[in-house]
């Protein structure tokens, strides 16, 4: 029978002394900073555990130091791959919040407008303008113009300002009957032009059916030359209303120049400016009436305004344009076709642009 020995001590003593050297020698150089890995540290002291044991008889000194070297280097490996796995995740999750967080608006500016300029309100009025001109090219209006039936052949101006503009109107031309007919029949019109230039036979019932409209609210441009000799009839309710007196008759004047009394008024201002209005002298004899301002009682403001005249800058007397009723009636006494054509289209233009936008705003109010 066989007898089993233990290995003896002796004869690894060397080795262990080396390795034990070595193992401090270790310990010595390696300085952990506080709060750093302790891995390092982990495997000095599991080195110095196995060359103790074997120093005390368990087990074969190099096995044991290379298995508790393998051991440590795989606790070492698989907590740096776990940390990178951390930081791994870290990161994509910060990615994906940065991806997802919304783009930041621009400051709203708080700078001041340069002096001398408007801010614009955060609401612009541009829509409302726009509506306005929407309304104005849709109004409903009724002509009268009684050029259309002279012998010779006068072109009609006031048409020409409609179809350049481009509004849609019912057009009775010189044919009173049929004029009698719209005015009676409908109470719809925005707009109601009156051109009595050729003949000035618009007169008696027309000035009533007129004033009704505007009662209502229509607007009314009435071109008439004759208002000396009407303005006890009918026409003196109207006149009265207007706030406007007759002056005296214009009759075959050597200058017909027309002086501007307001000349920043809008009424020269849209759609066209107009700052001047050459002279035709198309007719001679009875060209047209001049108008005075109502006397006012007290401090009462005066019910119209003269917007062009015919005697210099004086407001109060010799007047040819004449506006009262906010705006929506317009009082023209002298003829259309002695002031060139170019610039009294326009001129009638901007009477249809004026008198509608008070109009619209009237029936807004």
């Amino acid at each position: 029978m066989s007898t089993f020995s233990f290995p003896s001590k002796r004869r690894h003593s060397p080795l262990i002394f080396i390795i034990t050297l070595i193992i401090a020698a270790l310990a010595c150089e390696i300085s952990i900073p506080l709060g750093q890995d302790t891995s390092q540290q982990a495997t000095v002291e599991a080195l110095a555990l196995q060359a103790t044991l074997m120093a005390g008889g368990q087990g074969d000194p190099v096995q044991a130091t290379i298995q508790a070297l393998a051991e440590q280097g795989t606790q070492i490996a698989a907590q740096a791959t776990q940390e990178a796995l951390n930081l791994q995740a870290t990161m994509m999750a910060l990615q994906e919040s940065t991806s997802e967080a919304p783009t930041a608006e621009p400051p709203l500016s708080t700078e001041s407008p340069p002096s001398g300029e408007v801010e614009p309100s955060p609401i612009a009025s541009e829509p409302a303008s726009d509506n306005l001109d929407a309304q104005i090219k849709a109004a409903r209006i009724l002509l009268y113009e009684d050029t259309s039936g002279h012998r010779a052949g006068m072109e009609r101006y006031v048409k020409s300002a409609l179809d350049q503009e481009g509004y849609v109107y019912t057009d009775v031309g010189s044919a009173q009957g049929w004029l009698k007919d719209q005015l009676l029949g409908s109470s719809d019109w925005d707009l109601i032009l009156v051109s009595s230039e050729a003949y000035g036979k618009i007169q008696g019932e027309y000035i009533t059916y007129l004033e009704q409209h505007i009662d209502r609210g229509v607007a009314v441009v009435l071109e008439m030359w004759e208002v000396d000799s009407l303005h006890q009839g009918k026409l003196s309710s109207l006149l009265n209303k207007c706030g406007v007196e007759f002056y005296k008759d214009w009759y075959n004047p050597s200058l017909r120049k027309l002086s501007f009394l307001v000349a920043d008024h809008p009424l020269f201002e849209r759609p066209n400016q107009i700052r001047s209005i050459g002279t035709a002298n198309y007719w001679r004899g009875d060209i047209g009436d001049l108008m005075k301002i109502s006397q006012t009682v007290g401090d009462e403001p005066p019910k119209a305004t003269l917007l062009l005249g015919a005697g210099g800058a004086d407001k109060t007397n010799h007047g040819v344009l004449t506006e009262c009723f906010g705006g929506r009636f317009l009082l023209q006494t002298f003829a259309t076709h002695d002031y060139v054509r170019s610039d009294i289209i326009r001129l009638w233009q901007n009477y249809i642009y004026y008198t509608l936008t008070n109009h619209f705003l009237h029936l807004g109010q």
